[in-house]
């Protein structure tokens, strides 16, 4: 079944760095709406498909393997130890720790030199959660499983806070508390500090946001970010659906996905272009030495 699902990557990947996209990966999310840790017979498909993922993502020519650690369809099953028996606690956290390092483990013998993005920032959402509700509890129980295996090029984490966040001070700052937040609570923070990083994301609104706002937004998230930065592109109007295209999502935002780009939106493009062009002659090492 991954397989057909991904019987186009191939060609997709190849179209995509012909037009200058060359950091691409498989994504994959990790929650189905009857989603149980307890579930042994759910469990086990869990990591087989993990490794079709791998061995797909290498044959199509990606970078690695993207996961997407938000509970889109089992409210809060995923990662809140509520919805579990209190008794059971400790077994819960186990669990959660060895399919972690079981899905590190067979994206890395299928792809040795993946890299691992994992989407979102569940360390800084743990710590700023309240105690009554705690929503990503468990998801660094998951997160030091995959870190347990120790990939060789680290884990990027894939922030989802920052989407809004415009001001140069307060991205900085942010920069400092979701890196520090993450490192102390892995159960190795000097494995962390040495390679793993935070990767930025923007959610860009042309209609209120300026083209001079996310520029500046933009250069501090890739000068802060030392491998990736990114854009989330599903509501933001970087991508459009034909008029009149069914859209099949819990969101309020989705319509603004079928209207016309506006006239400005060449402005946006602008900058992502020159931020691009300029890269060429960034040294990448020297920046990731600021925060290693």
């Amino acid at each position: 079944m991954v397989a057909e699902i991904y019987k186009d990557l191939p060609q997709t990947v190849a179209a995509l760095c012909a037009a200058g996209a060359d950091a691409n990966f498989v994504h994959a999310g990790v929650d189905l709406p009857e989603w149980d840790w307890f579930d042994d017979d759910l469990m086990a498909n869990i990591v087989p498909t993990f490794r079709a993922l791998a061995r797909i993502a290498k044959a199509s020519g990606c970078r690695g393997v993207a996961l997407d650690t938000e509970p889109y369809n089992c409210a809060d099953k995923l990662w809140d130890p509520r919805d579990y028996p209190a008794h059971k606690r400790i077994e819960l956290e186990q669990r959660i720790r060895n399919m972690g390092a079981d899905v590190a483990q067979v994206i890395l013998e299928e792809f040795p030199e993946a890299e691992i993005l994992v989407l979102g920032d569940g360390a800084y959402i743990t710590a700023y959660s309240s105690p009554e509700v705690p929503w990503f509890g468990l998801w660094m129980d998951f997160f030091n499983g995959l870190s347990s295996r120790r990939p060789p090029r680290g884990i990027v984490v894939l922030c989802e806070s920052t989407y809004t966040i415009t001001d140069v001070t307060w991205l900085t700052c942010f920069y400092g508390l979701e890196y520090g937040l993450t490192m102390a609570m892995s159960d190795d923070p000097q494995w962390f500090r040495a390679n793993c990083s935070l990767a930025f994301g923007a959610n860009v609104d042309f209609v209120r946001t300026s083209a001079e706002v996310f520029a500046r937004q933009w250069q501090t998230m890739r000068h802060l970010s030392p491998r990736y930065a990114w854009i989330f592109g599903h509501e933001s109007n970087f991508w459009q659906l034909p008029d009149g295209t069914p859209i099949e999502s819990g969101s309020g935002h989705t319509t603004s996905m079928t209207k016309p780009l506006p006239p400005t939106a060449d402005e946006f493009f602008k900058v992502l272009r020159e931020a691009r062009e300029s890269s060429l002659c960034v040294d990448l090492p020297a920046i990731r030495s600021i925060h290693h």
